[in-house]
């Protein structure tokens, strides 16, 4: 069970049928839809708790946290920084699948790539 009422943000795996939630002071979580199991993801993001805002890019979970932004292999489990800089204040993906960054006054753009 969620136990925050600051979430932040959903997203949804259609492969592997599972919800990410984004709970601000309590982490990343996910809810595997077909077994009906949440876990927390505290120990996989390097227990970053304050996870703003999800989106599923090019097959990988992308997270925006306090320390930046990042991406989660959704099948091995493991994270890289995509932009690994306090203060990035949002991110959102265009429809050529193009990742726009904000971080103070500078916008940052990342192709599919990485």
């Amino acid at each position: 069970p969620i136990r925050s009422n600051n979430l932040k943000s959903i997203c949804y795996d259609a492969e592997s049928e599972r919800l990410f939630i984004a709970l601000y002071s309590q982490g990343l979580c996910s809810y595997d839809i077909r077994n009906g199991k949440f876990m927390n993801l505290l120990d996989r993001t390097g227990g970053d708790r304050n996870v703003l805002k999800l989106a599923i890019w090019n097959g990988q979970l992308l997270y925006l946290s306090a320390r930046g932004v990042f991406r989660m292999d959704l099948k091995s489990g493991n994270v890289v920084p995509v932009l690994e800089q306090s203060g990035c204040q949002i991110f959102l993906m265009d429809s050529r699948n193009i990742l726009w960054a904000v971080h103070g006054y500078e916008v940052i753009r990342m192709d599919s790539s990485g």
